[in-house]
This record gives structure tokens, C-alpha cells and sequence, in this order.
């Protein structure tokens, strides 16, 4: 399929809205390969090819090419692509603007508690009707 690269220089992804999670298919891995991540003119967080892979050398076959999740704690809005030399390809761009998030004990709790009751109020009918 048609693929995105930097070739020498880069290219910057505007996203639609901030968004804490950015995914990609990193093809041909190199150790001067970068990702960076900006909430408007601020500096989130940069991934180079050597945060990918242990032995970031290029080669373009399977044993390099990565699908990268990045899941950020701050939100971005703009991803800026770079190379100092040719070999950053990347393809099967997505992200996603909605956290998925887990439970706080505290709601857990609430709602254990509401079940508690739910559940000896009908268990306090049954016992009248018997």
C-alpha cells in the first residue's frame, strides 16, 4: 500500500483534536528516526527508532519493522516525523481522542455497595411473602 515517509527532513501529522493515543506501522527501524509529540508549540515527549528496538539498523525486512502504540499522559495535537537520513517509512497511522479508562476502587466500591442493597431489599420482600 501507499506508505508515508520523511525521506532527509520530516513531516508533521495535524491531528484533528488532542488525542493520548498515537499507533503506527514504523517500517525499516533506524536509531535517527524520531517521533514528536507537541501540544501546540509544547514539547510533549519525543520516541526515536533506539526506543523501539534494541538494534535500530534498517533493515527493511520483518524482523524491523514495528507496529508502535503510544499511549501518552498528556494530550498532543500535531506529531512531527524526522530523519537525518532516508529509511523513516510508516504506514497504518491511527489514534484515538477517547481514554479508555479503568475503574477507581472508590466506584467500585459504590457500586458493590448499591448491589448490597438492591439485594437485601429483595431478599426482605421474599421474606415477607413466605
Amino acid at each position: 500500500t501507499t506508505y508515508l515517509t520523511t525521506g532527509v527532513g520530516s513531516v508533521t501529522l495535524l491531528l484533528p483534536t488532542a488525542v493520548k493515543y498515537f499507533g503506527l506501522l514504523w517500517g525499516s527501524v533506524d536509531g535517527y528516526n524520531s517521533l514528536a509529540f507537541f501540544n501546540g508549540a509544547t514539547l510533549i515527549d519525543t520516541i526515536t527508532g533506539s526506543d523501539v528496538t534494541a538494534l535500530p539498523n534498517g533493515d527493511q525486512g520483518a524482523n524491523n519493522t514495528f507496529y508502535v502504540n503510544i499511549n501518552s499522559t498528556a494530550a498532543f495535537d500535531r506529531v512531527v516525523a524526522r530523519s537525518t537520513s532516508y529509511g523513516f517509512e510508516f504506514d497504518n497511522v491511527t489514534f484515538n481522542a477517547d481514554a479508555i479508562g479503568v475503574p477507581e476502587p472508590g466506584a467500585a466500591g459504590i457500586f458493590l455497595l448499591g448491589l448490597l442493597i438492591v439485594g437485601s431489599s429483595y431478599w426482605c420482600k421474599i421474606r415477607r411473602l413466605i
